[in-house]
């Protein structure tokens, strides 16, 4: 603990401020920021770290945030628990009327600096506990009054970068406020400023630059020059010093004004090739006009003016929202917009990313440039940074970074260069910020519908018209809270708070949720007139669904009329009886024209062994309330993260480089490569950790794409979750009469792997780089990391109706009706965890069924028909490894074989114990199988001929065991006394060792009733 921890006194008033911080439950009016803030600025009286924050906070919950917690024990880190917990107990709704606040919140007249400075500074914490100095003064200047504004901001960056902080911007408006008391005339009030993306922790906006007023221009028409023309725009030089601004100004009438902005040099662009010539210029540029004294203007204190007169008031109000096709902005250094225009339509451009050609929108309002993990995949790229990050929309919704890219923008063949954002979740492919427009002297001429890129010597380079905005996705969202009867079908007021305000054809896309729920919206063509439209909703529940006002019902498109898409009729409000007689005719319906037709098939596959229509019609029931679980058009991720999966402690980063390849081995990486980027599997990656990429080949002559990670395994924490032993399963199995097998469909693919461990799995190809998102194959504690969460998905039915090994789900039941339960109850799990399932290997509610290998049916138990086909079918081997590999296989059937170790006993000398005999060359060395090999080579493959069959094992059943011993071997039969007879559970042999062979026949025979007791000691105790 640090030293200041050990004053007496401040240790009291910790204990104090902890002792009476009221315990948090999560419901009522509680603010989880507030309390999250309270923490923290109580750990901070005595430099708590992390875990001392941890340990306060999980102290300090109570009610529905304790069992929370307890419910989410693995966040063990204190970020970790602080980011959920905020996620949990802060709504969007509370964020979001937060944020309506902060923008709606202006000084009100009467209102004093302090107090409002106060009650912004408030809302910016609970908004953001993380918000930064300069987002938080952009929140202050945004709703201070009007009389102030200009004259705060100016001050404000007069200042240097450190000093501009919260804590002096009260004392700048105090002495503002004191200067303007003699003022009479008041500015008007100026429109609110809303960016297309606002500012964020990472981003802020780039503050104005002070703007001048200039002298008589002709109006600024860059359209007439040609795109190519290396015309020469005369700058005429005005510097605002204190000698400049004595000289007495005129007046201009407004269709001589002209606002423009310049960088730091005070650039003035002009149209014409030729300077203006006027009485009023003097030699040098400078301006010499003679007029009378006016009354000071209290924006830009000049004296030359009026304050109702003031340009810069002018300029300042004709904000509108950045990314609009308006002139009307605040003016930006490189940004001129010639004459206000009312369209507020984002502006789109073509440019080429990297040589690809690709639209992108032009948003002054975003500090930085942002491009869409999906369109960086398309095109060739290099120099990818990881980087860790997160923006904020305008409408308040994160953008999540992930890195950053060096980018190649070309305009009309101008080759621009900028660092920009990758993110995964941007609503479009590429939006270009404020960075790229200052760093390349940006014109956006608005009425022209054009923007001009300028170079160093004021000349037009490069220009770019305006083009119609590409299919663009809204949300679309309930006008009024509704109840839906079960059953219902019901016509709802949607709105869509977009720029779509009148559209003859929107497509309408719903929220995948909806399907899981059995809400029914399906995709339709919408007329959207003044931000609304109407929509139908089916409930196909047995019970009444409320939706809440302004829920996300999908999204809307702008589609050409010249698509042709299934219209959704309007339908007026109606009982579903109206519609169909009965619930059967209801559920066809949905079924026959609702439901896609990929998931129609999945389920009517899986449910044609049943012969009993009512049994089908209650399981298909359960297949469709879980369709999600079939739906395999997009890769899925599961709702949990691996955690510490790869544990490698302070080991540094082993580096192996790629192995050399033929040009085809090549090939085939680069196509698998691009198949896990395009699913999300892999990504481009900067680690220091490299492992080689292994092709191996299959028995069908295809290649698996492997990563060799036998160095990351050696130095890897190992993971000591168990997996369950595989006859521990089959014991559970006696009584159970219907089996469900489930498959995952790439079920290491579908979990999610810890940030800090995604650098370990890196590989390397010839020239690329890449690292594993999700937890790869290969990785030694892949195994027991999957067992873990598929355990803690079934959590409490496992060993009651249902187990798992690894990747493969087994439920069991002694009835069809309470399988259906059980089975209801597991798809559920496994559809809340997000995961999704592989069709073609899930078998649901059958009699006798495969699993591990083996074929379960009615209480008994045999190898699998397939893996005996196989052994059968070994022609006679002629390498020691082809001889171990049979023997093994055999092996893992031994108990359902009698004497199986002594038949196999000529053949285990093949067995590689020594380095030597593990050698490649050892191996491989051909060889001739003596007469007694041979016999017992074919002795095995007859006895796995015979029908090998054990019964499961029955707790209610007294056990039996009967021995046997020989000169050269013992064995045992363990066995159950069924009313039918004595049925076999499983058989046991053993080699007598050399001292062994020795022994009398009554020791013998001892030793063998020891050693089945000994092994079946599981069934015989108690």
């Amino acid at each position: 603990m640090p030293d200041n921890a050990q004053d007496p006194a401040m240790m009291i008033c910790y204990r104090e401020c902890l002792s009476n911080l009221e315990k948090f439950n999560g419901i009522g009016e509680q603010k989880a920021v507030q309390f999250i803030n309270n923490i923290e600025r109580i750990g901070k009286m005595i430099d708590a770290n992390n875990n001392i924050l941890y340990c306060m906070c999980t102290a300090k919950l109570d009610g529905e945030a304790k069992r929370w917690y307890e419910n989410n024990m693995a966040l063990t880190q204190w970020e970790n628990l602080k980011s959920a917990f905020l996620e949990r107990f802060t709504t969007a709704d509370s964020s979001s009327r937060i944020f309506e606040q902060l923008k709606e919140r202006k000084q009100k007249p009467d209102e004093t600096v302090t107090s409002y400075y106060d009650a912004i500074i408030k809302l910016c914490h609970e908004y953001d506990t993380n918000m930064s100095e300069k987002m938080m003064i952009s929140w202050l200047e945004n709703g201070i009054k009007d009389s102030l504004k200009i004259q705060i901001k100016r001050q404000m960056k007069s200042l240097p970068e450190s000093a501009r902080t919260t804590q002096i911007f009260p004392k700048i408006a105090k002495d503002e406020q004191e200067l303007q008391k003699e003022n009479v005339h008041e500015p008007e009030p100026t429109s609110a400023y809303m960016p297309y993306f606002t500012n964020t922790v990472s981003t802020t906006l780039r503050q104005e630059e002070n703007i001048h007023t200039n002298a008589v221009e002709q109006p600024y028409s860059p359209q007439t020059t040609a795109p190519h023309e290396s015309k020469i725009i005369h700058q005429q030089r005005t510097k605002f010093n204190e000698t400049h601004r004595s000289q007495p100004r005129t007046r201009q009438s407004p269709s001589q004004q002209h606002l423009s902005t310049s960088r730091p040099q005070s650039s003035t662009f002009h149209r014409n090739t030729q300077q203006i010539k006027s009485k009023n210029v003097t030699a040098t540029g400078s301006l010499n006009i003679k007029t009378r004294q006016t009354n000071t203007s209290s924006i830009c204190q000049r004296n030359n003016h009026r304050t109702i007169d003031c340009y810069y008031k002018k300029a300042f109000r004709s904000g509108t929202r950045d990314g609009d096709d308006s002139s009307n902005k605040k003016i930006n250094p490189s940004i001129i917009n010639m004459i206000p225009s009312q369209s507020s339509t984002p502006i789109y451009i073509n440019v080429q990313v990297n040589n690809k050609c690709q639209h992108a929108i032009i948003d002054t309002g975003s500090a930085v440039t942002i491009i869409n993990q999906q369109l960086l995949k398309k095109i060739y790229h290099k120099k990818f940074i990881y980087k860790q990050k997160l923006h904020k929309s305008a409408n308040c919704t994160s953008i999540n970074i992930i890195g950053e890219i060096e980018l190649e923008i070309k305009i009309q063949g101008h080759k621009t260069l900028i660092l920009a954002d990758v993110a995964t979740n941007l609503i479009t492919d590429l939006l270009v910020g404020n960075d790229w427009i200052s760093n390349n002297n940006v014109i956006i001429d608005s009425p022209q519908r054009h923007i001009f890129l300028i170079d160093r010597y004021h000349r037009i380079v490069a220009t770019a018209p305006f083009i119609t905005p590409p299919d663009f996705q809204s949300p679309v969202l309930l006008v009024n809270e509704i109840t839906l009867p079960p059953y219902s079908e019901k016509c709802i007021d949607v709105k869509i708070p977009s720029s779509m305000n009148n559209i003859a054809e929107a497509l309408f896309e719903p929220t995948p949720n909806f399907h899981s729920k059995q809400m029914l919206l399906t995709n339709a063509l919408l007329k959207v007139v003044n931000n609304k439209s109407r929509l139908t909703i089916i409930n196909a529940n047995d019970r009444q669904r409320t939706l809440s006002k302004n829920t996300k019902l999908g999204y809307v498109s702008h589609q050409p009329p010249v698509n042709k898409h299934l219209t959704l009729p309007v339908l007026s409000t109606k009982g579903v009886y109206e519609q169909f007689l009965t619930r059967n005719d209801l559920q066809q319906h949905l079924r026959q024209e609702c439901y896609p037709q990929n998931i129609r098939d999945q389920i009517e596959q899986l449910t044609s062994h049943i012969k009993d229509l009512n049994h089908k019609q209650q399981l298909q029931q359960i297949l469709w309330k879980h369709g999600k679980l079939f739906d395999l058009h997009q890769p899925s991720i599961i709702k949990a993260t691996v955690q510490n999966a790869i544990e490698t402690g302070n080991h540094p980063p082993i580096y192996t480089p790629p192995y050399r390849v033929s040009y085809k081995d090549e090939q085939i990486q680069r196509d698998e490569i691009n198949k896990l980027l395009k699913q999300g599997i892999i990504e481009e990656s900067t680690s220091p950790w490299s492992s080689p990429i292994v092709l191996v080949r299959k028995k069908d002559g295809t290649v698996r794409f492997c990563v060799d990670f036998r160095k990351l395994n050696n130095v890897t924490t190992k993971d000591a979750f168990p997996i369950p032993r595989i006859d521990d399963i089959f014991d559970h199995l006696s009584q159970a009469e219907y089996y469900t097998t489930i498959d995952f469909k790439s079920g290491y693919f579908q979990v999610g792997l810890d940030l800090k461990d995604r650098p370990k799995t890196a590989f390397s190809t010839r020239d690329q780089h890449y690292q594993f998102t999700v937890l790869p194959q290969g990785v030694t504690n892949g195994p027991p990391a999957f067992q873990r969460i598929v355990s803690q998905i079934l959590g409490p039915t496992r060993w009651q109706h249902s187990l798992a090994y690894l990747d493969d789900v087994i439920i069991y039941s002694p009835t069809f009706d309470q399988h259906l339960i059980h089975l209801d109850d597991i798809l559920n799990r496994l559809n809340d965890a997000n995961f999704r399932l592989n069709v073609n290997k899930c078998h649901i509610a059958k009699t006798s069924i495969d699993y591990l290998g083996h074929r379960i049916e009615h209480g008994n138990i045999r190898p699998n028909a397939e893996n005996i086909r196989a052994l059968l079918e070994t022609v006679q081997p002629t390498t020691a490894k082809e001889i171990f590999r049979f023997v093994k296989a055999a092996e893992y059937y031994r108990k359902f074989i009698p004497r199986f170790s002594i038949i196999a006993q000529s053949l285990h000398k093949y067995a590689p114990t020594t380095k030597e005999q593990r050698s490649q060359k050892s191996q491989s060395t051909p060889i001739t199988l003596s007469d007694e090999e041979l016999n017992a080579f074919n002795e095995l493959k007859r006895i796995l001929t015979n029908d090998l069959v054990l019964r499961i094992p029955d707790e209610n059943l007294p056990f039996k065991i009967q021995t046997d011993a020989s000169k050269i071997g013992i064995g045992a039969v363990l066995m159950q006394i069924h009313p039918n007879g004595d049925l076999p559970i499983a058989y046991l042999s053993k080699k007598l060792t050399t001292t062994q062979m020795n022994w009398p026949a009554t020791e013998q025979e001892c030793y063998a009733i020891i050693f089945a007791i000994e092994k079946w000691h599981k069934y015989l105790d108690g």
